[in-house]
């Protein structure tokens, strides 16, 4: 079985790890703090705050980032993937 992509791990581990309201989102640092220990790979912390970035922008994803920049939560997929 092939090992899961670091795309594919975070978004399986944001959701045990992530708050799910948007005021008690968490920063970056604090993030990779949780998700590190849980990654299967040596995978730098530039490397995985690199893709809480791309990830956050993307809405298929389960992370979402504050409107104002700071801080992460759990996108709630339920809302963001209905059409518009």
């Amino acid at each position: 079985m092939a090992k899961a992509t670091l795309w594919e791990q975070l978004n399986k581990i944001f959701p045990e790890v992530l708050p799910t309201e948007a005021p008690k989102a968490i920063n970056g640092t604090q993030l990779i703090a949780l998700v590190k220990p849980k990654l299967v790979g040596d995978f730098t912390e530039n490397a995985i705050r690199g893709y809480f970035s791309f990830m956050s922008k993307d809405p298929s994803t389960t992370i979402a980032k504050k409107s104002d920049g700071q801080g992460y939560y759990l996108r709630n997929l339920c809302t963001s993937l209905q059409p518009a």
